[in-house]
């Protein structure tokens, strides 16, 4: 146990605000709105195709009176309808870098856990070094220490700028105290063994299975050494004095990336067909309400009823950004594993190398997306696999590997 007094510092990423946002709120809601509409839609179209049930009439009229005004503003903006698109497109762009160099300088506040005999003193201090939140409680309260990655949002979008790691104290009646945030694996992973450490408590890395104590699931071996032979994405080569641990690209990942990024994908494509689709469909409604008033016949410009250039370019830029990303899926992950060394690769582009002797911790990571994690000298992250079957064999593959090599 620890000195009866002391005081732990850490810090607390702060939010990532963007000083514009009332500026470009109207562009923020009007993204909202399609986003809402877009859910809405895939929700009606997922529970009548498929689950064959019947649509609320109440959403289905709402849904489609939005539409029909959306289209009229659509309509009479068609001028400016792709420069509306780009601008907004740009504004997005320019939010979400100025929110990710905010991200990257990591501005924090201050925490501190201040430690008096059997009492401790939790504090969370803002920009002025005043106490914004406080708690006391016993030490002997504490029950164990928790490691969390989730992601941190940010911009007037709050758009996802990357992942942090944060440190609680979780007390026995389950409420947590935020201590630590970063991140950086490593400096998170020290952290939290500091307090395990001082308060004589065990640590427990949330969402993870693996072999190791941090573990907050055992990896289940039972059924998983079948799983192993079957699982045919994931090979290994074995000699002596390598291991050679692989994923391998087939028919079944080519699959399962197509439905993940049109999954990824669905709303831009959303957004670029609605855009035009309101197009013409304001123009059928204003060429009717014309009609009604006039009592003349209606008539449609031929160009309503073709697709126009414009959605042809913005459609395969989608489809471009789609195969980008497709191409960076696909590259094979590969790790060699050596007495002296492990070496990761991507294809054959090497990312990491660090000595086998220093693995310390082999994690498979469920949130906020599947990764395994392999910490060491460095934290290597493997988290490009398809299926969380993948990240399981792959670990225990790992794991014996070490095993052996290491005996």
């Amino acid at each position: 146990m620890a000195a009866a007094r002391f005081t732990i510092h850490g810090q607390v990423l702060a939010p990532i605000r963007s000083p514009y946002a009332s500026l470009v709120w109207p562009v923020v809601v009007l993204r909202r709105l399609l986003q809402y509409l877009h859910q809405l839609i895939v929700q009606a179209c997922w529970s009548e195709l498929i689950e064959n049930k019947p649509a609320d009439p109440v959403t289905s009229s709402g849904l489609f009176l939005i539409f029909c005004i959306l289209s009229l503003a659509a309509y009479h903006n068609r001028a400016i309808s792709g420069l509306s698109l780009s601008a907004c497109y740009l504004l997005w762009v320019i939010d979400y870098q100025l929110a990710k160099r905010q991200f990257m300088a990591q501005h924090s506040v201050d925490t501190s856990l201040e430690c008096r005999e059997d009492w401790a003193i939790w504090q969370l201090v803002d920009g002025s070094n005043l106490a914004a939140n406080h708690l006391k409680f016993q030490v002997s309260e504490i029950a164990q220490i928790s490691l969390i990655r989730v992601q941190v949002r940010g911009g007037a979008f709050q758009e996802v700028l990357g992942t942090a790691w944060q440190v609680y104290l979780t007390l026995c009646n389950r409420s947590e105290l935020l201590l630590h945030e970063t991140p950086d694996t490593k400096a998170a992973f020290a952290k939290a063994a500091e307090l395990s450490r001082h308060f004589a408590v065990p640590l427990t890395v949330v969402g993870s299975e693996g072999q190791s104590r941090l573990a907050a699931q055992p990896l289940q071996l039972q059924g998983l050494t079948q799983r192993t032979q079957s699982c045919t994405t994931i090979g290994c080569q074995k000699s002596a004095q390598r291991w050679h641990i692989f994923c391998k690209w087939q028919l079944s990942s080519t699959w399962c990336w197509l439905g993940k990024s049109l999954s990824k994908f669905s709303f831009l494509l959303f957004t670029v067909i609605m855009a035009n689709l309101m197009i013409l469909a304001g123009g059928l409604l204003h060429q009717s309400a014309i009609s009604l008033v006039a009592q003349v016949p209606v008539s449609f410009e031929p160009t309503f009823w073709v697709l126009r250039w414009q959605m042809l370019i913005e459609l395969a830029a989608v489809g471009g950004i789609m195969l980008i990303r497709g191409a960076q899926l696909s590259r094979e992950e590969h790790l060699y594993i050596t007495p002296a060394s492990l070496t990761f690769c991507l294809g054959s582009l090497k990312i990491a190398q660090m000595p086998t002797g220093s693995i310390h911790e082999l994690l498979f990571l469920k949130q906020p997306f599947p990764t395994l994690l392999i910490l060491g000298e460095q934290a290597i992250e493997i988290h490009e696999l398809q299926y969380e079957t993948e990240f399981r064999v792959m670990l225990l593959h790992l794991q014996v590997a070490r095993e052996t090599l290491q005996i």
